[in-house]
């Protein structure tokens, strides 16, 4: 799990990940290993992950050193004891260990969205579509068709049999049904027209697709863990506002109002219903 932590959109650098299989290997060299041999080995693997429950459990970094005011119990955490009652002698770790995970079935879906895109981004060749000088429109013909379609079959948005071969650079119906799907994916007018936020949304590196989702990660490990239900969050980027209940199942969503990005930015924090928000 050290070595592979990076499905949980952590570093395998910061829990020794490239060094473990050499070491495990050292416990069999010569017949039993040495006391001395054991003892570092078990401090080595203690530390690591001591750090891997850490930065499952609290994030990697300080929400507050991000200007996020989320005044949450995560860090009242005793990561000897959890090691030690919940860990060692774990019939399963990984179950163990997902233990400290946040709670949230959003949060299990991002894990799943990042390990769906680590594979894609290394099943991509990244070559970007070409500028496009107007919006390209169905019935259009360009020399960025084929690259589209071998793209949007990657991605799922379109079946492998959606488009067939007889004019490879013709924009057409459902290379557009796939434009769509994606467009509407990405928070975009589902139009099928590749005008150029479509194309930048198209020309995103993969490998940006990932670090996006793990910075998303490391967000959900900033939240309270537990709310006063109903609980309502506001999804600023998305424009906005849920109430889950004590499942974390949504029982209201609607619009709201956010602030400029530049000017009057929408605060980020957690209150419970006692608490007040000082100006």
């Amino acid at each position: 799990m050290l070595k592979s932590s990076d499905r949980k959109g952590l570093a395998p650098e910061d829990y020794d990940g490239p060094r473990w299989t050499a070491r495990v290997q050292s416990l069999d060299h010569g017949g039993s290993p040495s006391d001395s041999i054991l003892l570092r080995f078990d401090i080595e693997l203690t530390v690591s992950v001591m750090r891997y429950l850490s930065d499952m459990h609290r994030g990697r970094v300080s929400q507050r050193a991000q200007h996020f005011m989320l005044d949450v119990k995560n860090s009242e955490f005793d990561l000897s004891e959890f090691l030690r009652l919940r860990v060692i002698n774990a019939a399963d770790i990984e179950t163990a260990l997902a233990e400290v995970e946040p709670p949230f079935p959003t949060y299990r879906r991002t894990i799943h969205a990042l390990q769906t895109y680590l594979a894609l981004a290394n099943s991509d060749d990244g070559t970007p579509l070409p500028i496009l000088s107007r919006p390209l429109d169905p019935g259009d013909h360009d020399p960025g068709v084929p690259r589209l379609t071998r793209l949007l079959r990657l991605l799922g948005d379109l079946p492998q049999q959606g488009v067939t071969t007889a004019a490879p650079e013709l924009y057409q119906e459902s290379l557009v049904e796939g434009v769509k799907r994606f467009q509407q994916r990405h928070g975009l007018d589902p139009n099928g027209r590749i005008d150029p936020e479509t194309l930048r949304a198209l020309n995103t590196p993969l490998r940006r697709r990932v670090r996006q989702l793990e910075l998303t990660l490391e967000r959900w490990r900033w939240l309270p863990r537990t709310f006063q239900p109903p609980a309502i969050a506001v999804n600023i980027p998305e424009f906005r506002l849920r109430a889950v209940d004590q499942n974390y199942r949504w029982i209201l969503s609607m619009k709201v109002v956010v602030g400029k990005a530049y000017g009057h930015q929408t605060p980020v924090w957690a209150s419970g219903s006692n608490d007040q928000l000082s100006p």
